[in-house]
């Protein structure tokens, strides 16, 4: 849903879109260290405190191709700077939420008598018995960043298969990189109907294996529950 909200803003409102990519572009190439800075907190921040990090990721894409003036170089770029600032958020993320939160929900929890409560105590177990297996499926579902970060804390989960997991997220964040790299071509080149058609394919791609990953994640998931 963010995904196409991103792109209907982008086709409805192009040159508002373009305004705020030029800014960030303009950042980029004059502090490029302290651009990678700035994008890696931009993420921890988005991720603590609950908000969609899908627009930045495409935003990075753009950004660094246009910086870099290569669709090469500005992926790698975008996608190294996206990787570690998601995987520190989510660590940070795990930690509050372990520290803080984890305690009071699974009391709650154990206390209730509910149907929901029985089966987050099934669930519970096969995150201590496929930590890794099982936080990658749930990153690789249709599931907001963010507050799937403090649901897997209040699991059973360690610390180290839950990073493990979350490093297959890697998959999704490649996706909106290009995603954002081939609308980076697109506005470059915009006499070149080759961009103009590369972009829409890719569009559709994205979305294609996007729906085609979340269904497996789901299927698999819900398989061995």
């Amino acid at each position: 849903m963010v995904f196409l909200g991103i792109v209907l803003f982008i086709i409805i409102d192009f040159e508002s879109a373009l305004e705020i990519f030029n800014s960030i572009i303009e950042f980029i190439k004059e502090h490029p260290y302290e651009a990678i800075a700035v994008v890696i907190v931009s993420y921890i921040f988005l991720i603590v405190f609950l908000l969609p990090i899908t627009y930045l990721l495409i935003l990075c894409g753009f950004a660094y191709c246009k910086a870099f003036d290569s669709f090469g170089e500005g992926f790698a770029w975008a996608l190294l700077a996206s990787f570690i600032g998601i995987m520190l958020g989510s660590l940070c993320a795990f930690l509050l939420g372990r520290y803080l939160l984890s305690e009071f929900l699974n009391r709650k929890i154990r206390k209730s008598k509910s149907s929901i409560a029985k089966d987050w105590i099934v669930i519970d177990n096969m995150f201590i018995t496929n930590g890794i297996l099982f936080v990658a499926l749930v990153r690789l579902m249709f599931l907001p960043y963010g507050p799937t970060c403090y649901a897997l804390s209040a699991t059973s989960v360690t610390l180290l298969d839950y990073m493990l997991g979350s490093f297959f997220y890697v998959i999704k964040i490649a996706m909106l990189v290009v995603f954002g790299c081939s609308l980076y071509q697109a506005v470059d080149n915009p006499g070149d109907t080759g961009s103009t058609v590369l972009l829409i394919v890719d569009i559709v791609l994205t979305l294609t294996a996007s729906i085609i990953i979340i269904f497996w994640a789901k299927y698999e998931f819900e398989r061995r529950y």
